[in-house]
């Protein structure tokens, strides 16, 4: 038996919560010397999305993003950093990516982030 036992036909069985969601991947060029933002494109995926609850404080950034609640996911599409994983009408920038491409999946943790006009506010969970 292999050491990691490939497992990706788990992260689209729905028998096992696999769920479908969206994400959103912003294409950027390289001008002058830096990357630039030229659009982005929507990727539909299916994968486990566990919530995750044990984060332990909030995070507020100048421009009044609030982050506070994150889920973790496993999938067979690849994921990358700053991608938005569009589920259940909330929006989770990816965090943290682990691609086990040899064995077919990706895991990634994202965090919840609404952005609010008159303050900062937090999306409370389901």
């Amino acid at each position: 038996m292999a050491l990691h036992p490939d497992v990706s036909e788990l992260t689209c069985d729905t028998a096992l919560g696999a769920v479908g969601f969206d994400i959103e991947r912003f294409k950027r060029d390289w001008e002058n010397g830096e990357f630039v933002e030229v659009g982005k494109e929507e990727i539909p995926a299916t994968g486990v999305i566990v919530p995750e609850s044990s984060m332990q404080s909030d995070e507020y950034s100048a421009e009044g993003t609030v982050q506070r609640y994150a889920i973790r996911v496993y999938t067979q599409t690849a994921l990358c950093l700053r991608d938005e994983i569009l589920f259940q009408g909330r929006r989770f920038l990816v965090t943290a990516v682990k691609r086990w491409d040899a064995y077919g999946w990706c895991y990634a943790e994202a965090a919840l982030v609404q952005q609010r006009k008159g303050g900062l506010q937090c999306q409370e969970w389901d």
